[in-house]
C-alpha cells in the first residue's frame, strides 16, 4: 500500500515538474521560440503558433528594436503574451555583414539569456528577413542542414579564439564566412569554395554542388584530416561515395573529375590565402601541429590531398 502511494506521489511530482519545467513558468504560459534573426538594430523572433490546427505547422513573429542586440531581443520578447522560451530554438541568424565583435556579442547574449539547446544552428544572414518570410527562411535553413550536412552550433562558432567561422545564406546552397577578430571578414559564395571551407573547418560532411559553369554536378560524403609533416602540412580531403553527373556536352566523366579536382585546388588556395591575410587558422593547423611536434612548433605550409575512397 505504502509503495503504491509513493508511486502515485512520484508520478504527480513528475507531472508537476513537466508542466512547470522544474519550477519555472508553466508551459501553458510559454511562447516557444524556434528561431531568432538579428539585423541592424533589431531582433525578429519566430515562434511556434500554439493555435495552429492539429497536425499543421504555423508560426507567428515578434520584432523588437534597440541600440544593442540585447535591447532588441528584450523588446521583441516584451511584446509576447507569455514568457519567451528559448530551450527548443533551432536556428539563430547573425546580421548580414557582421564581424567578429558582433558575432561574439550575440553568442554571449544567447548563452546568458537564451540557454539554447545544443542542436541550435547559426547562420550568417542576407538582410532580407521579414515577418512575412521568416518561417520560409527558417524551414529552408533546416532543410539545408539535412541536404548538405552543414551545421554550426554556438560552441562550434567559437571553437577558435579570435575567429568565428560559420555558414551563410546564399541562394539554394550556402556560403561560408570567416570573421577574424580585428580583421576583415571574408565570405565564400561559390559552392565549391564554400562547401570545401565548411568541410575543412569541420562544419559539414557532404558535397553537393554544380561546377564547371554548370556542366557537371558532384555529390559525395566528405571528411578532412590533417597530417603535419616537417616540410608541409598535409590536409587530406576524403571523398566517399563520389557521384559525378555530366550535365552538358562536351563534358565527360573523366573531364568532370579533372575539373572537380581543379576547382577544389583553386578553392583551397583561396582559403589558404584568406587565412594568411587574416592571420587566422580556420583549419586548426596549429592545433594538429602542436599535437604532433609540441606547442612551440609552427605549421608548415598546407597542401591539399584529394583522396577518393
Amino acid at each position: 500500500m505504502a509503495a503504491g502511494r509513493k508511486g502515485r506521489i512520484a508520478a504527480a511530482l513528475a507531472a508537476a515538474l513537466l508542466l512547470t519545467a522544474c519550477g519555472g513558468t508553466p508551459l501553458s504560459q510559454r511562447e516557444v521560440v524556434r528561431a531568432v534573426f538579428f539585423g541592424e538594430g533589431r531582433a525578429l523572433l519566430l515562434l511556434a503558433d500554439a493555435d495552429a490546427p492539429e497536425g499543421k505547422t504555423a508560426y507567428k513573429t515578434a520584432e523588437g528594436r534597440g541600440a544593442t542586440p540585447a535591447q532588441a531581443l528584450q523588446d521583441a520578447a516584451g511584446q509576447l503574451d507569455g514568457t519567451a522560451f528559448y530551450g527548443l530554438m533551432d536556428v539563430v541568424g547573425l546580421p548580414a555583414g557582421c564581424g567578429w565583435e558582433a558575432a561574439a556579442g550575440i553568442g554571449a547574449l544567447l548563452y546568458r539569456e537564451g540557454k539554447p539547446a545544443p542542436e541550435l544552428s547559426v547562420f550568417l544572414l542576407q538582410g532580407d528577413e521579414t515577418a512575412q518570410n521568416a518561417g520560409e527562411i527558417y524551414e529552408s535553413l533546416q532543410a539545408l542542414e539535412k541536404s548538405h550536412g552543414v551545421h554550426c552550433g554556438l560552441q562550434t562558432l567559437f571553437a577558435q579564439e579570435g575567429l568565428c567561422a560559420l555558414p551563410a545564406r546564399a541562394g539554394a546552397g550556402y556560403g561560408f564566412a570567416l570573421l577574424p577578430k580585428g580583421g576583415e571578414p571574408a565570405l565564400f559564395t561559390r559552392p565549391p569554395a564554400a562547401q570545401l571551407a565548411a568541410v575543412l573547418c569541420g562544419q559539414a560532411d557532404k558535397f553537393s554542388f554544380t561546377f564547371a559553369g554548370g556542366a557537371a554536378r558532384c555529390r559525395a560524403d566528405a571528411e578532412a584530416t590533417v597530417l603535419p609533416q616537417t616540410d608541409a602540412t598535409r590536409v587530406q580531403l576524403h571523398l566517399q561515395h563520389l557521384e559525378l553527373d555530366v550535365l552538358a556536352e562536351p563534358m565527360t566523366e573523366d573531364s568532370a573529375a579533372a575539373a572537380l579536382r581543379g576547382e577544389l585546388l583553386a578553392a583551397f588556395a583561396a582559403l589558404r590565402q584568406t587565412a594568411q591575410a587574416q592571420n587566422s587558422d580556420p583549419m586548426h593547423l596549429r592545433f594538429w601541429t602542436a599535437v604532433q611536434y609540441g606547442p612551440a612548433a609552427a605549421p608548415a605550409p598546407p597542401q591539399l590531398a584529394i583522396l577518393l575512397e
